[in-house]
């Protein structure tokens, strides 16, 4: 496939997509007293991953579209937190929990392979500004 015109035909955006669907309805298992808790938090961290994206994606630069998949690359590790402690308290059940880690490893690896692709096709002088990003050294 040549280049992605449109985040849409991003892989890891519909799989976002379908992830934030999955988020939506477990979440309306948990309690109403987790409503602006944990309820919330897992919300706004998966819907965080295709909307990152997507931003990103319409950016003019690579270096800017890569600064947004790191953006949503952090957010999976937000979810990954808030999993499992809807787990450790409960409101999951093992097997519901195995198929949403599964499916958020999923992405993140998809997440890396992408952060990778655009970093490969940085210029020198971005590169550069890339690290001192990723570093803390500006």
């Amino acid at each position: 496939m040549g280049t992605i015109r449109k985040y849409r035909e991003l892989r890891v955006w519909n799989a976002g997509i379908d992830f934030v669907a999955d988020i939506y309805k477990v979440t309306e298992g948990f309690p109403k007293s987790e409503q602006f808790g944990l309820t919330s938090q897992l919300r706004r961290a998966a819907i965080s991953v295709p909307s990152n994206l997507a931003e990103g994606h319409q950016r003019n630069t690579t270096l800017d579209y890569l600064r947004f998949v790191k953006y949503a690359l952090g957010s999976t590790g937000e979810l990954d937190t808030q999993l499992e402690v809807a787990r450790r308290i409960g409101y999951l059940t093992p097997e519901r929990y195995q198929n949403l880690d599964e499916t958020l490893d999923e992405i993140r690896r998809m997440l890396v392979g992408l952060a990778g692709s655009l970093h490969e096709k940085l210029p020198p002088s971005d590169r550069v500004k890339e690290e001192e990003v990723r570093y803390g050294d500006s």
